[in-house]
Parts: structure tokens; sequence; C-alpha cells
């Protein structure tokens, strides 16, 4: 092989390899990924639990930061903000040197590829001031991320914790073995010997009451209740049978609403023709 051929074959092959070089530098970028509210947080600084609403009372309130491909010497600047007050709270800065004189910090290595910053407010005083807050998630002096929560009461805080322990509220005739719906659905015929109401629920606490309660609205009439003891994740079914009322079921509106330790959480309409 001649001199001219090896060096076109060499040329060919910087040019081809290029692209893909460059790809690999643009994805061990550094970047700010997901960000969460909690009141706790793991050994690896990721959130216990995401919330969206803070107990006034909480001693401290962590911002879980996930930072991808993280780096040494990049900075991250995280700033807590009261937004009803129009008063900023707090600044803390992150550098990617992670230890035990900086457990919080994120892991400035390109492995692993993601790793989570810790940021927190302490309580100094008998309470937060409740009302709206914001931290902004700063990269390099860009910003990165911006993320919202309230501090509630205790009852706004109760509320708020049942509301995410139910997913979602399905109805149908049928359900199969894993108690799932089968074909859900929002209108039904009026001799349907049985409608199902099906909860989704997920992390109830042990020992959690559920209550479903069937209305009909043009009557006034509460059809059915039943009340259920749940706890873990999975899907909790409901029945209203035809029996209660007849032979038929009346025509109408009727409501379904799934509560929570007696707290209402959510419903759905449907119909009988």
């Amino acid at each position: 092989m001649n001199i001219r051929k090896i060096v076109f074959l060499i040329a060919l092959l910087l040019v081809l390899g290029a692209p893909s070089c460059k790809q690999d530098n643009q994805d061990k970028t550094m970047t700010v990924g997901q960000a969460a509210i909690t009141t706790d947080v793991n050994g690896d600084n990721s959130p216990v639990l995401e919330l969206d609403k803070v107990l006034d009372r909480a001693p401290v309130i962590y911002c879980a930061v996930e930072i991808i491909n993280g780096t040494a010497g990049n900075q991250v600047e995280v700033t807590w903000t009261d937004l009803t007050n129009n008063k900023t709270i707090a600044t803390e800065w992150f550098v990617g040197k992670r230890a035990d004189t900086g457990p919080h910090d994120f892991i400035g290595d390109t492995s692993p590829t993601n790793s989570w910053l810790a940021t927190s407010i302490a309580l100094n005083e008998v309470s937060w001031p409740r009302g709206d807050y914001e931290v902004a998630i700063q990269l390099n002096r860009q910003l990165a991320k911006k993320i919202g929560f309230q501090v509630v009461s205790e009852q706004e805080f109760d509320v708020s914790i049942k509301k995410g322990l139910v997913k979602s509220l399905y109805l149908g005739e049928e359900i199969n073995s894993q108690n799932q719906i089968i074909s859900p659905q929002t209108e039904f015929g009026r001799t349907v010997p049985r409608i199902y109401a099906v909860a989704l629920l997920s992390n109830v606490p042990s020992g959690t009451s559920v209550k479903a309660a069937w209305r009909h609205w043009e009557s006034g009439r509460v059809i059915s209740t039943y009340t259920a003891k749940f706890s873990g994740s999975g899907y909790l079914p409901f029945a209203m049978d035809l029996n209660r009322v007849g032979n038929q079921w009346p025509k109408g509106t009727y409501t379904v609403t799934v509560s929570v330790d007696n707290v209402e959480i959510s419903s759905k309409d449907f119909t009988i023709e």
C-alpha cells in the first residue's frame, strides 16, 4: 500500500470517528435532572417522598436535585424564596465534592453518570410562614430548573397526603383476578346486575380505612356504602348490587365517592339509561 492510500485511510477514519466523539462529549455534559421537595432524604440524597405541600412545623425542608454527568468544578447554586412574602430565605452552593464533611453534595466524577445533592432549610421559629415557596437551581450561574411548593396547615397537609394515596378511580361491570376493571365505562344499562368502582391505591399505611359511597342525584338517595381496611399498593374494588334497589336501576346521574380515613379524596360520575 502506497503512502497516499495510507494517508487517505487515516483521514477517512478521522472523519468517520469525529461525529461519534462529538456525541460522546455531548452525552457527558453536566446537566440538572429531576428535582423534588421532601422532608427526608435517603443515604444517596434522593427524596424519600416527593411533596408539593409541606407541613408548617416541618423541622427541615429538603430539595433533592439530580445531577447528570456531574464533574467537580461545576458549581450548582440553589436559592430558596418565600414568594408570598417576597423574601429570599437562603442560598447554598455545591461543587461536586461529596465527603464526610459534605455528605449532601453531588459526586463530581464521571462515574456514576448521575448523583443527587440535597439542599435544605431548617426551622428556626415555631412554624414556617404559610404560603407559596420556590427553589431555583442554577448550573454555572445559568438557571437550570425551578420547583414550587406550599407550606400549609396540619389539616391541609393531611388532606394532601391522603389524596396522594388514591392514584385513579375506574368504573365497569367486570373485574379480573387482579381486581382491575376489564372494560372501563361511565354509562350503564338499567338491568346491569353489578357495577364496580375500583380505586388504584399507592403506599397506603397499614390500617387505613377506605370507603366508597354511591349516590343517585335525582333522588338524593345514597344507594350503597362500603368500608374496607387497606395497606400497601394495588387495586381495591367496591361493588353496587342491583338487588339493593329491585329489578332495575333508577335512571339518572350517579356519583361514587372514595374517602380515605373519612376525608373525601376522589369521585367519578356515571349515568344509567
